[in-house]
C-alpha cells in the first residue's frame, strides 16, 4: 500500500525544512525497504539491546 514509503518521505521532508541535510537509519530487517527509498549502506552498528543492524543514510 505504501504507508511506509509515506512516513520516510514526510519524515525526511519535515527534517529537511528543520535545516537537516542528512537522514540515519539502522535496521536488522528492513534493508531492502531502505535501499529502494535511496538510503545507502554505511556499515554495521550495535544497537540498543543486543546485536547489530545495519546503518543507513541517505541525503536530503
Amino acid at each position: 500500500m505504501g504507508y511506509g514509503k509515506l512516513i520516510v518521505d514526510f519524515a525526511c521532508e519535515t527534517l529537511k525544512e528543520m535545516g537537516y541535510k542528512e537522514v540515519y537509519v539502522y535496521t536488522d530487517q528492513a534493508s531492502e525497504f531502505y535501499k529502494k527509498l535511496g538510503f545507502e549502506y554505511q556499515g554495521m552498528v550495535d544497537k540498543n539491546d543486543t546485536g547489530q543492524a545495519e546503518l543507513y543514510k541517505k541525503a536530503i
